[in-house]
C-alpha cells in the first residue's frame, strides 16, 4: 500500500509531503513547540509543489492535473505545512531578487523537486532503466 500523503493549499499552489517526510519533520515539531516557532519545521524537504498558474510552471513539481494523477490510490490528509511559491501570486521576480540578494537557500527556490524525488514519492518505475 503506498505510502500516505499530507497536503495544504494556498493562493492556488497545492503542497503535498509523504508520511516519511512527516515523519522526519516530528522532531522539529517537538523542538519548535517549546520554542514557539514553527518556521524549523515548515522546511523539511521534499515539499512537491502543483499549481495551474502560468507564471510557476517549470518551478513547481507540476500541474493541478498531474496532482490529481500522482496521487491517485493514495491515501490523502489535509494538513497544514509550508507552501511553497504560494506568496509570489504566480510571478516569481519577488522570488528570483531575493534569491540573487540573499542566495537561493533562503528563497523558496530551494524547494525545487527533481523526477527522481517524485518518482521516489509517488512509486513510480523508470520506462527504461539505464545499463
Amino acid at each position: 500500500m503506498p505510502e500516505k500523503l499530507y497536503y495544504y493549499e494556498n493562493n492556488g499552489v497545492t503542497a503535498v509531503i509523504t508520511q516519511s517526510t512527516l515523519d522526519e519533520g516530528e522532531p522539529f515539531m517537538e523542538v519548535t513547540r517549546r520554542w514557539g516557532d514553527w518556521s524549523a519545521w515548515f522546511y523539511t524537504k521534499p515539499i512537491f509543489t502543483f499549481s495551474d498558474a502560468p507564471g510557476l510552471q517549470g518551478v513547481v513539481t507540476g500541474t493541478i492535473a498531474d496532482m490529481e494523477e500522482l496521487t491517485r490510490g493514495f491515501s490523502m490528509e489535509r494538513f497544514s505545512i509550508y507552501v511553497p511559491f504560494s506568496n509570489c501570486y504566480g510571478d516569481l521576480s519577488s522570488i528570483y531578487a531575493e534569491a540573487a540578494e540573499d542566495g537561493v537557500e533562503v528563497t523558496d527556490l530551494k524547494y525545487l523537486t527533481t523526477l527522481r524525488q517524485v518518482m521516489d514519492a509517488f512509486g513510480l518505475k523508470p520506462v527504461r532503466e539505464e545499463g
